[in-house]
C-alpha cells in the first residue's frame, strides 16, 4: 500500500498486489475497501518488490527537495515559509542528517 492518511480515510490508497490471479480476484473486494487503485503487479513477493522501490524513489525524492532548499539557501534564498506554510517533509539539514 501507498498514501497518506487522508487517502486511507478516503479509500484512495495505491494497493500493490503480488499473487496469483485467483487470490487477487478472491481479494479484491477486500483491498477495494480501502484503496484505489488496486493494481496486481505480478506473482507472490512482488507486491513487497514494487513497495521497496516506490520507497526507495520516496526517500530519493525528500532528500532532493532537503539538497534544493538548501542550494536556494546558498544562493541567497531568503528561507522557508513559516511552519505550516509546506509540506511537512520540508526540514532543515544538518550534518547530512534532516531535522524538523
Amino acid at each position: 500500500m501507498s498514501g497518506t492518511p487522508e487517502q486511507s480515510e478516503a479509500g484512495t490508497l495505491l494497493v500493490m498486489v503480488g499473487a496469483d490471479d485467483e487470490a487477487v480476484v478472491r481479494c479484491r473486494p477486500v483491498f477495494e475497501t480501502f484503496g484505489d487503485p488496486v493494481v496486481h503487479v505480478g506473482p507472490v513477493g512482488t507486491g513487497q518488490l514494487a513497495k521497496l522501490v516506490n520507497n526507495v524513489v520516496l526517500t530519493a525524492n525528500l532528500g532532493l527537495v532537503a539538497t534544493a532548499l538548501d542550494v536556494g539557501g546558498s544562493l541567497g534564498s531568503p528561507g522557508r515559509p513559516p511552519r505550516g506554510d509546506h509540506p511537512r517533509f520540508c526540514k532543515k539539514r544538518r550534518g547530512g542528517h534532516l531535522h524538523q
